[in-house]
């Protein structure tokens, strides 16, 4: 509904989702840090490329955000792989 990649699943006693980015990146990161979230460099919310993808707080992606509404009011969108980023190996 969001635009996020989910994994889902159950078991006997519960079910469970997990974000497809954040099981991405803590794969290729081996790390899974509390109250860290999963922060999208190419904004394309479904992407699960762990070189768009960083550990921050929930500030660090809120002010991340808010930084590129300005840029995208004058600049046109790419999404996800049609994004030149260099971080991208």
């Amino acid at each position: 509904r969001e635009g996020y990649g989910l994994l889902q699943g159950s078991n006997r006693y519960e079910k469970w989702s997990l974000g497809a980015h954040r099981v991405a990146l803590v794969l290729h990161t081996k790390q899974q840090p509390d109250g860290m979230v999963a922060m999208h460099a190419c904004d394309f919310r479904r992407c699960c490329n762990p070189f768009h993808l960083s550990w921050g707080t929930q500030l660090e992606n809120i002010m991340d955000a808010r930084e590129k509404a300005s840029f995208r009011k004058s600049a046109p969108v790419l999404k996800g792989e049609s994004k030149n980023l260099a971080t991208t190996p």
